[in-house]
This record gives structure tokens, sequence and C-alpha cells, in this order.
């Protein structure tokens, strides 16, 4: 039996090494552990030059842990510790603009109700035949004030022409009676002259409120119908 020189433990003579704190018999060193303890003659070579054998004596300090330290506490001012001041918040921003530009049309908020704006319309087709029964009827349109005011001319437009076609059919068929009962040639031809002529009139006066009536609709005009305009009864 031999004794080990590091722990002083009896070994075989024929082991190599220590079996309690593993000392290299050979002439080694002991293999470090984690948390192994030992006396105070552990052996460690990087300690004392380095020499093989030597004892180790380990820092008398020791490992010491960090104080806790409290998280980050802010005050209802947004200071942190040492006076640190909160950065102040930036203002907001849209994340888009109002205005964009459309392939066919500047569209912004302050025209938007334009896109929608069906008066002129309205008014428009108050002069094309008997179109002026949607402004009339179709809400809310029917309660706007320009509109109103074409729907009354387009209806006095309405009502002269057919009035106007009344009293040339009765002539034209007063101008028949009379032929019948002169079968004169002459008249005859007089007659449907005078027939032609009349519808032609009527025709002519009809198409000529009609292009007048539009073009200031569609200028955003108010005028009065020459003539017939003041006959108009609805507004």
């Amino acid at each position: 039996m031999k004794i080990c020189p590091n722990c002083k433990n009896e070994v075989s003579d024929s082991a190599f090494f220590c079996g309690k704190c593993g000392f290299d018999l050979r002439g080694g060193t002991a293999p470090e552990t984690v948390g192994a303890k030992s006396d105070e003659n552990t052996a460690h070579p990087e300690v004392n030059g380095g020499e093989t054998g030597q004892a180790y004596t380990p820092n008398s300090q020791g490992y010491q842990q960090q104080p806790y330290q409290q998280p980050y506490q802010w005050n209802q001012n947004g200071q942190g510790p040492q006076g640190w001041q909160q950065p102040a918040p930036k203002p907001y921003t849209k994340p888009y603009d109002d205005t964009w530009e459309h392939p066919y049309r500047k569209f912004s908020p302050e025209i938007s109700t334009e896109l929608y704006d069906n008066s002129k319309l309205y008014s428009v087709l108050s002069y094309i035949g008997i179109g002026w029964l949607a402004g009339l009827l179709i809400k809310p349109e029917k309660n706007n004030p320009r509109v109103r005011f074409n729907v009354g001319q387009g209806i006095i437009i309405s009502i002269v022409t057919v009035a106007l076609t009344i009293i040339a059919t009765i002539i034209s068929a007063f101008l028949g009676i009379i032929v019948a009962l002169t079968k004169s040639t002459v008249f005859l031809a007089i007659a449907g002259v005078i027939s032609t002529l009349l519808n032609l009139f009527v025709i002519a006066v009809a198409v000529f409120y009609m292009v007048y009536g539009i073009i200031n609709a569609a200028s955003d005009k108010e005028k009065v119908l020459p003539i017939i305009g003041s006959l108009a009864f609805y507004r």
C-alpha cells in the first residue's frame, strides 16, 4: 500500500491514480472537478508557477452574487431613474393623403359631393321628351330647387308641344273636309302644304325649346324659356 500525497488516502501499489481525489500517482496532477471539495493541499498546475504537484490555494473572497435590483418604476410624470425623461409622443400623422390623382379626375373631399350630385343630370333630362318625370318622382333630386325649376320648364314644353300638335291636327282635318267637299285639285295641294308646314312648325318649336333648356341646364343656369317659360306652375 502507498499513500496519496494529495489527500493522504491509502491506495494500492499498482494504482496509477488516487481513487479519492484522482491525483496522478505517476507524478501528474489531480483532475479538476466542478464543485469538488478538497483539502488545503489540492493540486493545481496553473497556480504557483504551474509546477506539477504543488498545492492550489483558492480565492479567499470566493464568488459573490450580485445584489438584486428592482425593475424601473415610472412615476406619473413619465420620469424614470436618475431623472430620465421619457420621450414625448410624436404627433399623429395620417397614413394616407386626402388628395389622390385619379386617371380621369382629381378627387378630393371638397368635391366628393359632386360625384354623387345628380342634379345636373336630372335637369338636362327634364327637357328631353317626358324625362322630367324622373326629376318629378325620384328622391332626393325632386327636392332640389335646381331640378324643380328645370322640371317646371320641361312640363311647359311638353304641354305646349301637345297643344300645338292638337291644333295642327285639327287644322289639317278641317282642310281635309274642305278638300273633300270641293274636290278641287288646287285646294288639295294648298291643304297639303299647310299641313306640312304646321307639322314642321310644331317640331321646330319643340326642338328649339329642348336645345335651349339643355344648354342652360348643362351650364347650371336657371333661365326662363322665352315666351312660355313664365307659364311654368311647378317650381
